[in-house]
């Protein structure tokens, strides 16, 4: 990560995510041209918890980073285990953690197009274009998610982000991956992760029009 990226705070109050949910924002920001910027939506948040959770995140305001913390430590555990194979992840490159206007927020790679802007994901390819042209580089994303073990409790076509350039196109799964629950069952469990790796690549195969073969670990046409 560039040194001054984690000097400086980031004001996100001029700036509109590219993809807003209700746990987290993510930003495209011009100074930040190599990364994205995933922030918490902490002001959202505290207003649906309840008091015993309020009062909880007042005492131990570092809970609220968990989903942050997590992914990263998810990330920088698999480039550790995998060091010469780091750049086949299917998951982005974490960066680092960097102050903004909106609370603490995390850097990751940017997935972009061969012009350079944000990536588009499987969702909306599938509904520009269909599912022919890139079921390769899906295929390839799915053996590669076994193959690294990657814990993926939020797997959809929405958060499948493809990267293109010379010679290069690879699927990344760009949000929802890392183990969440307070007992890391997937983590521990090979045989788990892969049982819930199919579930959710059937129910996605489904979404963009491909069937899941579980024996194979490929998606087919119909």
């Amino acid at each position: 990560m560039s040194r001054q990226y984690s000097k400086q705070t980031i004001g996100l109050e001029r700036e509109k995510p590219v993809r807003a949910g209700f746990h987290r924002s993510i930003y495209d920001v011009s100074v930040l041209p190599e990364a994205v910027l995933k922030v918490p939506q902490y002001a959202a948040q505290d207003t649906v918890y309840g008091p015993f959770k309020r009062t909880l995140r007042r005492l131990s305001p570092a809970g609220r980073y968990r989903v942050l913390t997590k992914e990263a430590s998810f990330q920088m555990n698999l480039v550790l285990r995998y060091p010469r194979e780091a750049d086949a992840l299917p998951i982005p490159e974490f960066r680092g953690f960097v102050a903004t206007s909106e609370g603490l927020g995390a850097l990751w790679q940017k997935i972009t197009g061969l012009d350079g802007a944000l990536g588009e994901n499987l969702r909306d390819i599938v509904k520009a274009r269909g599912i022919t042209d890139v079921l390769e580089p899906l295929n390839t994303f799915a053996v590669d998610m076994f193959r690294f073990g990657i814990v993926a409790p939020d797997l959809h076509a929405g958060n499948l982000v493809l990267e293109e350039k010379p010679q290069l196109r690879q699927f990344y799964l760009v949000d929802g991956f890392g183990d969440r629950n307070v007992i890391p069952l997937r983590s521990m469990s090979r045989w788990a992760n892969d049982r819930s790796l199919n579930e959710k690549l059937a129910k996605m195969g489904r979404e963009v029009g491909v069937t899941w073969q579980t024996e194979a670990r490929c998606f087919v046409l119909f």
